[in-house]
């Protein structure tokens, strides 16, 4: 036998009921501890390396330290004793009777496992007659996750809760912080404004002077002119009040010019009975609107001379505006414009973006299609953009408009060596004028951005000067407009270029993409307690340069690049005469915007929905039109 020989034994499974054994017959304990008329005999090692309490009072220099005896005041009999006994046997039982009191007393002795777990299981137990309960022990004991948790409840049950009794008993500090949430559950905002009123008149005398700043949490200008006039402007307590009819005049005139009007309280909320328009986007000049993504959908405008592509839009009130891009031409004139055919080939040629090596414009303005009427406007009110970029993207945040990176050619032209940059630019619009901001951190474009917790995020995207040397990336970072700055934050787990960025319900959604050899039906959310993104359910078509877009409480990513179409077995057969099986999308007052366009191999029409609450997708059903870059936004109703 070797003289080197080594053999490392681990213990399959530690003795603990060996451990109890010593515990209940009383042997080898070293410590009392006594609490109320109750004394137990335990080993301080047991208690010391399960409670951070324990250890630090048996390793410190306090006197319990040199004592046989320690006493705990103020805490719960019971949950002592059942704590104690998981020390030892590592099993723990909570029920509804004793949930708070062994919670409570977990935090007291540091015991911060059984925290979560006790906070986990009250989380499991919200319901619109207790959530406001649940929300006040939280605070009491800082308990954070459980507050936010039944914050996240209540917005997403508000309609319920204002409805049992125990709403009005809500604190004017908790109330003022769940109105502004974006994903509050109202339908519609003149509900959000009755919640408010029978508030207020539950106890008028002491609450009628927090109306005006309750009054500024409701987004009035989603509130149509004539329900403002006749329910809110003509409400005693604001007939008199100068604040509040100061609120009510910017609305009304929202209504009316929203582009100048424009505010963090003019976006609708996530679960708003919204409208949802849809741009399909090809290299061709006709442009539909439909009224929905059916088959069955209805034509409501047809515009022949719009020519241009890779623009960002923006929603402001019942205005779509469009901000720059690039010139579009026929692809039967130009050659063939299948831009996944030559990209996902292997190689990445100087009409990477569907052009030949003609000169093309880049545009600055940013005209308007008006939704009530279906006029077309070339020139809007919005100032032209000081530089002619595209694949940008334009985010709102409050009351400015955000122009992001994208790719700016030398000369406004596509060059024949393919001399395109992608660019870190950004700019301010706010009251008809652009200002530069601080530059991105990394010069990318065809990337994520969304207004997420009041910063902006970008991810993805390309990030090179050269269409023939493309460089993606999985970078993040984040702009706070307070400080005027960009931070680095997590990178996502793989690079994506041409993927969506998802602000829903709190949470940042990175969907989709190429990452420089697939086309991707990944999904990742960034988790704020581990500081990382974390996947979740993948989409059943991988999809780049889709639209996605948050609605109802749900993500819609629609159509895109594909080079599988249904990565599911359980759909039926589609095709352009077999449609999968759906309800009518009729009724939800989808608007859909489309150019003319023949099928084209590699470009999906497929679309789907994400629902955050059980992390699952289904296919919708849509019309068999196809086209690889769409783009959506969300429109008020009124």
């Amino acid at each position: 036998m070797e003289s080197d020989s080594v053999l490392n034994y681990v213990r399959s499974q530690f003795p603990i009921e060996t451990l109890h054994q010593l515990y209940t017959n009383g042997e080898l304990c070293d410590i009392q501890v006594k609490i109320g008329h109750q004394t137990y005999h335990c080993h301080r090692i047991v208690l010391a390396s399960n409670s951070t309490y324990f250890h630090a009072m048996f390793t410190g220099n306090l006197t319990e330290s040199k004592q046989n005896s320690v006493e705990i005041k103020e805490a719960d009999q019971e949950a002592v004793a059942i704590l104690i006994d998981y020390f030892y046997r590592g099993k723990i039982e909570i029920n509804t009777n004793n949930v708070q009191s062994v919670a409570v007393t977990s935090s007291m002795l540091g015991v911060d496992e059984i925290v979560h777990v006790c906070c986990q299981f009250i989380s499991d137990l919200l319901a619109p007659s207790n959530c406001l309960e649940i929300r006040y022990f939280a605070q009491f004991h800082h308990f954070e996750a459980l507050g936010e948790a039944a914050d996240n409840y209540i917005a997403n049950h508000f309609s319920e809760i204002v409805e049992t009794d125990s709403f009005v008993e809500m604190s004017y500090e908790h109330l003022i912080n769940i109105l502004p949430m974006p994903h509050l559950k109202m339908i519609e905002e003149i509900s959000v404004f009755n919640a408010v009123m029978k508030w207020i008149r539950s106890d008028l005398k002491a609450r009628n002077e927090q109306l005006p700043k309750l009054l500024n949490c409701v987004r009035l200008a989603l509130i149509p002119v004539e329900t403002l006039i006749a329910k809110v402007e003509s409400e005693d307590l604001i007939v008199h009040e100068f604040q509040c009819q100061m609120y009510l005049h910017r609305a009304k005139n929202y209504h009316f010019m929203p582009e100048r009007f424009f505010s963090a309280k003019t976006q609708p909320r996530e679960h708003h009975d919204t409208l949802l328009l849809t741009l399909e986007q090809q290299n061709y000049q006709n442009l539909f609107v439909y009224s929905d993504l059916t088959p069955n959908a209805k034509l409501l405008y047809t515009d022949n001379n719009f020519a241009r592509t890779q623009f960002a839009v923006l929603a402001l009130g019942k205005k779509i505006f469009f901000f720059g891009g690039r010139a579009s031409y026929n692809s039967n004139n130009y050659g063939n414009s299948s831009r996944r055919h030559r990209r996902y080939s292997g190689t990445l040629e100087m009409d990477n973006y569907g052009y030949s090596s003609i000169p093309v414009n880049n545009f600055t303005d940013v005209p308007c299609l008006n939704v009530n009427n279906y006029s077309w406007t070339n020139r809007s009110s919005i100032t032209p953009m000081p530089i002619p970029v595209f694949s940008h993207r334009v985010c709102q945040l409050d009351e400015s408009i955000y122009l992001l990176g994208g790719i700016l050619n030398e000369n406004h032209q596509v060059a024949p060596n393919g001399n395109t940059t992608s660019i870190s630019d950004v700019y301010a619009y706010h009251n008809g004028i652009w200002s530069k901001k601080a530059s991105m951190l990394t010069a990318r474009a065809n990337f994520g951005a969304v207004l997420h917790e009041g910063r902006l995020y970008c991810a993805g995207g390309r990030t090179e000067g050269q269409l023939t040397c493309v460089a993606l990336t999985n970078t993040v970072e984040i702009y706070d407009p307070k400080d005027d700055k960009w931070v680095e934050g997590k990178p996502m787990n793989e690079a994506r270029e041409g993927c969506g960025l998802i602000s829903l319900a709190g949470q940042l959604y990175a969907l989709g993409g190429y990452n420089g050899n697939n086309v991707l039906c990944s999904v990742e959310k960034y988790d704020e307690n581990k500081g990382k993104w974390i996947q979740v359910c993948a989409m059943k078509v991988s999809r780049s340069h889709a639209n996605y877009i948050a609605y109802k409480g749900e993500i819609w990513a629609i159509g895109g690049e594909s080079i599988t179409d249904l990565l599911s077995d359980d759909i039926h057969n589609y095709n352009s005469v077999t449609r999968i099986a759906n309800p009518s999308l009729t009724t939800n007052h989808l608007l859909t915007l489309n150019f003319t366009s023949q099928n084209q191999p590699y470009h999906s029409d497929l679309v789907e929905k994400y629902d955050p609450v059980h992390d699952s997708w289904e296919l919708y059903q849509s019309r068999s039109t196809t086209s690889a870059l769409w783009n959506a936004v969300s429109l008020s109703k009124y």
